[in-house]
């Protein structure tokens, strides 16, 4: 019994970090290096555009769906504690379906928050997805962290 109970804590757990690994292979707490290794190894490939303090911007000019990134650290080369994608308009496609679609391939089915016009993914620990129209009409899939919500762009108190 003991180590059927093991085994659950410890799939538990392995199934909470696999939960908060998110678009671009981007995870909470990965480490400024880690990031910065991650996406420009991506094909298409993204380059550090703009740093400040614990942000950086990542662009890629051969993405046809993603004008940038923003990632936020926990101090200058800290650990990620939120993260944005910003997509563009396409043509052709509804971008947001192109946005949740592409969240839910990776973190399955969604819901629908009215207050907020977004479609959301809990995680726990106050860490959610959210997908959905900021103030500048950019389409914006934000892992949203609870302790870092002056960063929201789409949660806004």
């Amino acid at each position: 019994m003991k180590r059927f109970i093991l085994t659950f804590i410890i799939l538990a757990a392995a199934l909470t970090l696999f939960a908060q690994k998110g678009l671009f292979g981007i995870s909470y707490d990965d480490s400024y290096q880690a990031v910065k290794t991650n996406l420009t190894s991506y094909d298409p490939v993204f380059t550090l555009s703009e740093e400040n303090g614990n942000k950086c911007v990542y662009t890629s000019p051969d993405n046809d769906y993603i004008d940038h990134l923003v990632v936020y650290f926990d101090k200058p080369k800290g650990n990620v504690v939120m993260w944005q994608v910003f997509y563009l308009d396409q043509e052709d496609e509804d971008i947001e379906d192109v946005a949740v679609n592409a969240a839910e391939d990776w973190h399955g089915d969604n819901e629908w928050d009215d207050d907020y016009e977004c479609y959301y993914w809990e995680f726990g620990d106050g860490k959610t997805l959210y997908i959905g129209y900021n103030t500048d009409y950019w389409i914006v899939a934000e892992y949203y962290n609870d302790s870092y919500a002056e960063y929201s762009e789409l949660i806004l108190w």
